[in-house]
């Protein structure tokens, strides 16, 4: 477990604001840019690729969709070359064997470009000329500490236009009429607010593309646009408050910022940093919890195939828990039966609520109880 100590936040991004909401702690941590603990999923790098490709498409850097299969493996092939040169990704090549339902994400993404590019034809032969594309503008207000990277803002004789791609859904699951995440709508009245603030003047119009070429307008308000950035800016000084009083513990301030709930920590990429969300899964073994196991370990068992089995018992509720599939040079020496372990990101067996498995984005580490 990281001890770094925490420092203060310097700027808020639109991203940092809607994660200091849920958790004080994370965005903290996201804010410094800290290296997450925990390896991405390999759906983290298809997304990756539906935004270059909806990027590019909507600037005019893909002219035609029978392009797109070129573009799509030479982007493709760049990612699995930096996970092979990582010291963690290697597990994930090749990327088309470990996503789920890959050809048929790919073909949605091809489906989103080529309605991109029809739509943007169609614009630049009514409006040859008149439109001025930037793409991946860095907008900054050092006077207000806010700033954020918008993927397109498209402008046209007084007409601003802010877009942001989308390779996620952009509804809410449980909502049949199609309504809009919170935090998306949240998103992008900060980023109307910012471009104010840095350019004095606010957007006509703010607009998602979906992975499925779908344009989404946003409505939105100056007044909440406004109140959000102040919002952003209590927000931030309150946590630099704590953070900087020297008469607070490193331990003390993480349990002061810290938000742990199985909603909050369900996706999230700090949990073994995180001593507060440790101690809380220790104490509340709640259902919906993300899938980690916290063990006194027993037993660890090699494999003929360099993979492990560790047999141990949870501390929250004496369950003897087999976790198999461990590669070995994940755990080495540093891992030993008597330790109290955790293993976090694992799946359920479908036969056995005893034992689980080791998944590409699990991550194994001694811990200590702080209280």
């Amino acid at each position: 477990m990281l001890s770094d100590n925490l420092l203060q936040i310097e700027w808020i991004s639109p991203t940092v604001f809607i994660t200091l909401h849920k958790c004080f702690l994370k965005g903290t941590w996201m804010a410094n840019r800290k290296p997450s603990p925990l390896p991405s999923r390999p759906e983290a790098y298809l997304g990756q690729i539906i935004h270059y490709m909806c990027e590019i498409a909507s600037k005019g850097r893909m002219t035609s969709i029978d392009d797109f299969d070129f573009i799509w493996e030479t982007k493709l092939g760049t990612i699995e070359k930096n996970l092979i040169e990582s010291s963690s990704g290697s597990d994930l090549i090749p990327l088309n064997e470990k996503i789920q339902n890959y050809e048929y994400k790919k073909e949605l993404s091809r489906i989103s470009v080529a309605n991109i590019l029809k739509k943007r034809y169609n614009t630049e032969k009514k409006d040859f000329g008149l439109y001025q594309v930037s793409e991946e503008v860095h907008l900054k207000n050092s006077a207000m500490l806010i700033n954020g990277v918008v993927d397109l803002i498209i402008e046209r004789e007084g007409y601003i236009e802010i877009v942001d791609y989308k390779t996620g859904t952009i509804y809410e699951t449980t909502n049949v009429d199609k309504k809009i995440k919170k935090d998306l709508i949240t998103q992008m009245h900060f980023y109307a607010g910012l471009y104010f603030y840095c350019k004095n003047t606010w957007p006509t119009k703010l607009t998602l593309i979906t992975k499925t070429g779908e344009y989404q307008k946003i409505d939105y308000t100056y007044e909440h646009s406004v109140q959000l950035i102040t919002s952003a800016q209590c927000m931030m000084f309150t946590i630099n408050t704590v953070i900087n009083n020297s008469s607070i513990s490193e331990t003390k301030k993480q349990e002061l910022l810290a938000r742990p709930s199985p909603k909050t920590c369900y996706f999230c990429e700090y949990r073994p940093d995180c001593i507060e969300y440790i101690n809380q899964r220790i104490s509340n073994e709640h259902q919906n919890w993300p899938i980690d196991k916290f063990l006194l370990i027993e037993k660890i068992d090699p494999q003929k195939n360099n993979k492990v089995i560790i047999t141990g018992t949870e501390l929250a509720s004496n369950k003897k828990v087999r976790v198999l599939g461990i590669p070995f040079e994940k755990i080495k020496e540093s891992i030993m039966c008597g330790d109290k372990t955790a293993l976090f990101s694992l799946k359920c067996h479908c036969k056995s609520d005893e034992r689980y498995d080791w998944q590409y984005d699990s991550a194994i580490q001694s811990i200590q109880i702080m209280r």
